[in-house]
C-alpha cells in the first residue's frame, strides 16, 4: 500500500486558488511534483511547503533518491513529523518565520491571558465549569457536603429492579403504532395493549447506572427550573496542569440561559482559547441535547474542520494553508485560529470583550489581578497554566519568591510571552537543522544560516534600541544607552581584555606559588555528536540529543568532580571556556592551576568523570579527555587559553580556524550557537569575586589621606590593584585563592531602590518585592559608595 494516496480536502475555492499558486511559483517543490501522480503531490505539498527552499530541497533530494515511492513517501513523512513535533501544534505554522511574527503572537497570547484574569464574569465561568459536579456524565467526585432540597422525599430503600412491573395504570396513546424491532425484556411483564411510539428514537448507547437508587413514585415536574442558589464547593480538587480531563470539561449546569450566553460570548472572544474548553462553551451555548454528548462532540468537531478520519493529514492541510506565505499575515492568523479550535462562526461574540491596548492598559490589569481575592486568583492561575502548558512552555510554580499574583501578572505580560516564544522557535528552527545535518564541517560550522542571521539581526535590533534611549542624572547629564553600553564588559573588546587580564593574574599566582598549570579538554560521549567532523557524515551513533542536553551532560558530571575535590581537598583555580564543535555539540575546555603533589589526583578525578558515560566505546579513552601539563619554558599558559577567548568574543586577528573559515565569521556563529542554547560561555574557577573588582576600578582616587595608611588598609591596597589591572595583587589583598567566598574581607554593598522624588522604595513589577541594587562596597563595617547619582532612562 503507498503512503499518500488519500485525496486533500480542499474544500474553500480561495484554498485551491492558494494550493495552486504555491505549487506554480514553488521553484523547488515544482520540478518533483511533476514527477509524481496528483494524490502523490497533494501528499507532498501539504507536508513540504511551511518549510523552507533548503530544508525542502534536502528532503526531498533524499527521498527521490528512494528506490520505491512507498520508501519516498515514508521518508517524507517520516521527517516532516519528526520536524513538525520541533513545535507545539498551535506554532507549527511559525517555521522560520520572522521576528515581527513573534511579536504578534506574544501579544495575542499576553491579551488572551489579560482578559481573562480581570474579567470577574471568566473566572466564576471557569470555577463553576471545573467545580460543580452535576451533570451525570461527569467523572468528578460529588461533593457529599452540598445541601439538598429537603422538601422532595427519597426512598433509599427501593432499588432498581428490572423485573418490577410496568404500572398498567397509566394512560397511553392509543393512535401511536408499535415498534416492533425494539427488543422487549421477555422477564418483565408488559401490558400488551400499550402501543409503543415508534417515531421516538431510542439511543441504545447511552449507559444507565444500575448502581444509583431511584423512587419511581415520585413524579417528575418538568416544569420546575434548576435551583441557582446551591452553593459551589470551592473545596472540589481542580484538574493540575498540563492534562486537561475532557470528560469533566463537558459538565454543563443548566443555569439562566442569559448567563450562559454572556460568558460563552466572553471566553469565545478570543482566538487563543483552550480547543477542549471552546469546545464545552460552544456546546453549552448551541443548545445541544444533553443526552448524547458524544453526538454533540463529534458535530463541534464536524464543524470545526477536524477530519476525524485522518487528523495528521487534516493537520498538516491546516498548517500548509497557513504557512502560505507571510505576505498575508492576516489569512495565517485566520487558518490558524481555524485549526486551534477558535469559535470563528460568530464574529458578533468578541465584542462582548473590550478591546485592550497591551501597552497601555498593562498597569491597569496588573492592578485589577492584584485586588482579586485568593480564591480567584487560583482559579485564573490554573486556567491559564494549562494554557501556558499547550504551547509547551513550563508554568510558573508559586514560591516565596513568586508569588501568585506574579505568576499571572507574568502570563498577561507579552514580554514575558515574547522571550518564551522566541526561544520556543529559535530553537526549533536550530533543532530541525541539526536533525537534516545541515550543521557540520561541510556545510554550516557551528549554527544553522538562520540561527546566524536572527542573531546578527537581533544584535541590530538592540543596538538601534540603545541609540535610542538614554540615560539623565539629577545634575542634567545625559548620555545614550549605546554609549555607556560601549564602556563595559557589553563591548566584546573590554570583555576580552578583561579576560585575558585576569587569566593572566591566575598565572602569575602560581609562578608566585610553586603551583603548575594544566590544559584539559573535555568532549562528550559519541551519542551526542550529529557529524563526524571530517567527512560531515551523519553519525550512526547520534541519539537525537541536542546540544543543551549536551551541556547539560558536562555540567552534571562537572558537579561530580566538583564535589570530589571537596573530597580530597582540591582547590584548583582558573578559567573554564565552552565552545562548540563542528556539529554544534559543546566541549570544555580548562586552565587550571593546583599545587604539583596534587596534580596527578585532579587528572585521575577529572577522567573518571569525564569517561563514566559510555567510556567504553571506541576512541573514547584518546578523545574525550585529553591533558597538556604547561612547560613555562614553552610557552605561557595564557597563550593556550587566549586563542579560545579570542575565537569565542570576536575573532579578532586569529586568522582561519582548523576548517578554513574566517574567523570574524566564526565568532559570529559562535555567538549565535551560545544565544540560541543559552550556554554560558566563560566561567572563573576559585579566586575572588570580580563584581568587587568592577566596583574598585569605579574609584580613581586613594581612600586615605596619608601614605601610611594608604599602605597599611586592605581596601587601598585591592583599589590600587584593581585601577591597574593588577589581578594578582587584587586576588592577594583579597585574602589569595583558598579564602571562601564569606571570608573575603570587601563584599558587595546593596541597598533599597528608592525614588529620590517621592521617596517611595521602588517595588518588582511581578511580584511586588522591594528592590534593592548595588551601591557600593562593604568593608570593615564602613559602606564606601561607588555610585553617586540617580538615573532615569527615556526615549528619544
Amino acid at each position: 500500500m503507498r503512503l499518500g494516496l488519500e485525496p486533500l480536502s480542499v474544500n474553500s475555492f480561495r484554498e485551491k486558488i492558494i494550493v495552486k499558486a504555491m505549487n506554480d511559483n514553488d521553484d523547488i517543490l515544482s520540478p518533483y511534483l511533476s514527477r509524481v501522480d496528483k494524490a502523490d503531490a497533494r501528499f507532498i505539498t501539504a507536508k513540504l511547503s511551511t518549510f523552507s527552499n533548503l530544508i525542502k530541497s534536502t528532503i526531498l533530494k533524499e527521498a527521490f533518491d528512494k528506490p520505491t515511492a512507498y520508501t519516498r513517501n515514508r521518508h517524507i513523512l517520516d521527517t516532516s513529523t519528526t520536524l513538525y513535533k520541533l513545535l507545539p501544534k498551535k506554532l507549527a505554522h511559525m517555521f522560520f518565520c520572522f521576528d515581527d511574527d513573534i511579536n504578534i503572537k506574544a501579544k495575542e497570547c499576553a491579551d488572551y491571558c489579560r482578559r481573562i484574569a480581570i474579567d470577574p464574569k471568566a473566572i466564576n465561568f471557569i470555577r463553576l465549569h471545573h467545580n460543580i459536579p452535576v451533570n451525570a456524565f461527569s467523572d468528578a467526585p460529588i461533593n457529599e457536603d452540598v445541601p439538598v432540597n429537603e422538601d422532595v422525599p427519597v426512598n433509599e430503600d427501593v432499588p432498581v429492579n428490572e423485573d418490577v412491573p410496568v404500572n398498567e395504570d397509566v394512560p397511553v396513546n392509543e393512535d401511536v403504532p408499535v415498534n416492533e424491532d425494539v427488543p422487549v425484556n421477555e422477564d418483565v411483564p408488559v401490558n400488551e395493549d400499550v402501543p409503543v411510539n415508534e417515531d421516538v428514537p431510542v439511543n441504545e448507547d447511552v449507559p444507565v447506572n444500575e448502581d444509583v437508587p431511584v423512587n419511581e413514585d415520585v413524579p417528575v415536574n418538568e416544569d420546575v427550573p434548576v435551583y441557582e442558589d446551591v452553593p459551589v464547593n470551592e473545596d472540589v480538587p481542580v484538574n493540575e496542569y498540563p492534562v486537561v480531563d475532557t470528560e469533566s470539561n463537558r459538565v454543563i449546569t443548566e443555569t439562566s440561559p442569559e448567563f450562559d450566553r454572556t460568558i460563552t460570548e466572553t471566553i469565545s472572544g478570543s482566538d487563543q482559547a483552550n480547543p477542549e474548553f471552546d469546545r464545552t462553551i460552544s456546546e453549552t451555548s448551541s443548545g445541544s441535547d444533553l443526552a448524547n454528548p458524544e453526538f454533540d462532540r463529534t458535530i463541534s468537531e464536524t464543524c470545526s474542520g477536524i477530519d476525524l478520519a485522518n487528523p495528521e493529514l487534516d493537520r498538516t492541510s491546516s498548517e500548509m494553508s497557513s504557512g502560505s506565505g507571510l505576505a498575508n499575515p492576516e489569512f495565517d492568523r485566520t487558518i490558524s485560529e481555524s485549526s486551534s479550535g477558535s469559535d470563528l462562526v460568530n464574529p458578533e461574540s468578541n465584542r462582548m470583550i473590550p478591546e485592550t491596548n497591551p501597552e497601555t492598559d498593562r498597569v491597569s490589569s496588573v492592578t485589577s489581578i492584584g485586588e482579586l481575592t485568593t480564591g480567584k486568583q487560583k482559579i485564573a492561575y490554573e486556567y491559564l497554566s494549562r494554557y501556558v502548558a499547550t504551547f509547551n512552555i513550563q508554568p510558573i510554580k508559586p514560591s516565596k519568591a513568586t508569588q501568585l499574583s506574579g505568576c499571572i501578572k507574568r502570563y498577561t505580560d507579552n514580554r514575558w510571552w515574547l522571550r518564551k516564544i522566541r526561544k520556543l522557535i529559535t530553537q526549533a528552527n536550530e533543532k530541525a537543522a541539526i536533525h537534516l545535518n545541515f550543521v557540520n564541517s561541510k556545510r554550516q560550522v557551528y549554527a544553522s544560516n538562520i540561527t546566524t542571521k536572527n542573531r546578527i539581526a537581533q544584535r541590530l535590533r538592540n543596538d538601534e534600541l540603545m541609540s535610542s534611549s538614554f540615560i539623565i542624572n539629577e545634575l542634567g547629564q545625559r548620555y545614550s544607552l549605546k554609549e555607556v553600553s560601549d564602556l563595559n564588559v557589553s563591548n566584546p573588546k573590554i570583555r576580552k581584555d578583561e579576560l585575558i587580564c585576569r587569566a593572566r593574574g591566575f598565572e602569575n599566582l602560581a609562578k608566585e606559588e610553586g603551583h603548575e598549570a594544566l590544559f584539559i579538554t573535555v568532549t562528550c560521549p559519541s551519542k551526542y555528536h550529529r557529524a563526524f567532523s571530517k567527512s560531515g557524515a551523519p553519525n550512526p551513533k547520534w541519539q537525537g540529543l541536542m546540544p543543551d542536553e549536551a551541556n547539560k551532560y558536562l555540567n552534571h558530571q562537572w558537579k561530580k568532580t566538583r564535589a570530589e575535590f571537596n573530597r580530597q581537598n582540591i582547590n584548583p583555580y582558573g578559567f573554564r571556556v565552552v565552545e562548540p564543535q563542528h556539529d554544534g555539540t559543546p566541549h570544555w575546555h580548562m586552565l587550571f592551576f593546583i599545587e604539583g603533589e596534587k596534580l596527578e589526583a585532579m587528572q585521575s578525578i577529572i577522567r573518571h568523570y569525564a569517561l563514566e558515560v559510555d567510556g567504553d566505546e571506541k576512541g573514547a579513552l584518546e578523545n574525550r579527555c585529553d591533558f597538556k601539563k604547561i612547560d613555562p619554558a614553552k610557552g605561557s599558559a595564557t597563550g593556550y587559553i587566549l586563542k579560545y577567548i579570542v575565537k569565542n568574543i570576536d575573532g579578532e586577528g586569529l586568522g582561519e580556524d582548523k576548517f578554513g573559515n574566517d574567523s570574524l565569521l566564526v565568532a559570529q556563529r559562535i555567538d549565535a550557537w551560545a544565544s540560541c542554547w543559552c550556554i554560558r560561555q566563560f566561567q572563573q574557577i576559585g579566586g575572588a569575586s570580580v563584581s568587587v573588582w568592577r566596583e574598585l576600578r569605579r574609584i580613581r582616587i586613594k581612600l586615605f589621606a596619608t601614605d601610611t595608611e594608604n599602605q597599611n588598609s586592605v581596601l587601598e591596597q585591592a583599589r590600587f590593584a584593581a585601577d591597574n589591572s593588577d589581578w594578582q595583587g587584587y586576588t592577594t589583598a583579597m585574602g589569595g585563592i583558598s579564602t571562601k567566598l564569606k571570608d573575603r574581607p570587601i563584599k558587595l554593598h546593596y541597598e533599597l531602590n528608592v525614588d529620590e522624588e517621592t521617596g517611595e522604595c521602588l517595588q518588582s513589577y511581578y511580584d511586588g518585592e522591594l528592590i534593592t541594587k548595588v551601591k557600593g562596597l562593604w568593608f570593615a563595617g564602613r559602606t564606601i559608595v561607588t555610585r553617586l547619582y540617580q538615573w532615569r532612562i527615556e526615549k528619544a
